[in-house]
């Protein structure tokens, strides 16, 4: 069974392989995360120990073949591309996934970002939505590693990209609810409120 998770970052289980690309990602392939953030170029929380990954840009032609993978988990990664990118990305998914193959997908949800706007609040919607503390002077250098949001959805206006993708089956799901194997290693804590969950068959 071929498992793969796509803009992984250092969160890596057994039975799927990782890939991601950037300049975080180069640092944890060396194993230069924990130096870079002793150093103080990058915030402690983005020290974690990063496993063997792909090193990829998931925006080309995913290096897998057709019909070949059995599950795709992609986690708060498409936010943080433009749209035509993401829907070339769903495209490839769908041509890589095997035959009643699962594409699950994570994304902050814009919805509840709007549902939850109080007046006086617009620094910390701000931040949400561009996925970082650009306030901070500290975050400036942050540009050439993590990157901001591109484009925001709601889980309405996402299927409608996975359905021009290809994907006609697809759910609305919960945290830690679905149909991937691992998924209560892969969906993560921090994400749960503000997120939704769906997962695409082929």
């Amino acid at each position: 069974m071929l498992n793969i998770n796509l803009g992984c970052g250092p969160n890596i289980v057994d039975n799927w392989v990782g890939v991601d690309y950037g300049l975080l990602p180069l640092l944890g392939k060396f194993k230069l995360t924990k130096l870079a953030a002793n150093l103080g170029l990058i915030d402690k929380s983005y020290s974690a120990r990063w496993p063997n990954i792909r090193f990829y840009d998931i925006r080309k032609h995913l290096p897998f073949a057709n019909n070949s993978v059995d599950n795709i988990y992609c986690s708060h990664v498409l936010e943080h591309f433009e749209k035509y990118e993401t829907e070339n990305i769903l495209k490839e998914c769908y041509r890589i996934l095997k035959r009643c193959g699962v594409l699950r997908i994570v994304l902050p949800d814009l919805a509840i970002f709007i549902n939850n706007y109080k007046p006086g609040l617009s620094d910390s919607f701000c931040n949400n939505f561009f996925g970082w503390y650009r306030d901070q002077g500290q975050h400036n250098f942050f540009r050439f590693l993590i990157r901001d949001h591109k484009w925001m959805y709601d889980s309405k206006s996402f299927i409608n990209l996975l359905e021009n993708a290809g994907f006609k089956k697809n759910v609305l799901q919960k945290f830690k609810v679905g149909m991937v194997p691992n998924i209560d290693k892969l969906d993560i804590l921090d994400y749960k409120d503000h997120s939704f969950y769906i997962e695409s068959t082929k």
